[in-house]
C-alpha cells in the first residue's frame, strides 16, 4: 500500500493514497525521519513483528482477564 505526503499542517501530515481517493491525517512524529511533502510511504505487513505483538497482547489480556467482581 502506497501513500504520499500531500501536505504538512500544524504538526500533522496529510497522507493521500496512491489513487488519490482517500486521505488520512497523522502526527508528524509518525513519519520516518526525512519525510516531507511529496514523500512516498509504503505500508506493509511484517509477519515476524506481528507475532511478537500478538504475544504481548495475549499476555496483557491474560493479566487483565478475568476481572474480579467487587463485593458491594
Amino acid at each position: 500500500m502506497r501513500w504520499y505526503v500531500d501536505r504538512l499542517v500544524e504538526g500533522k501530515a496529510v497522507l493521500v493514497d496512491a489513487d488519490g481517493e482517500h486521505e488520512v491525517v497523522v502526527p508528524l512524529s509518525w513519519l520516518p525521519e526525512g519525510a516531507g511533502e511529496g514523500s512516498v510511504l509504503t505500508v506493509a505487513l511484517d509477519p515476524a513483528e506481528e507475532a511478537k505483538i500478538r504475544e504481548k497482547i495475549e499476555a496483557h489480556h491474560a493479566r487483565m482477564l478475568p476481572i474480579r467482581k467487587l463485593d458491594l
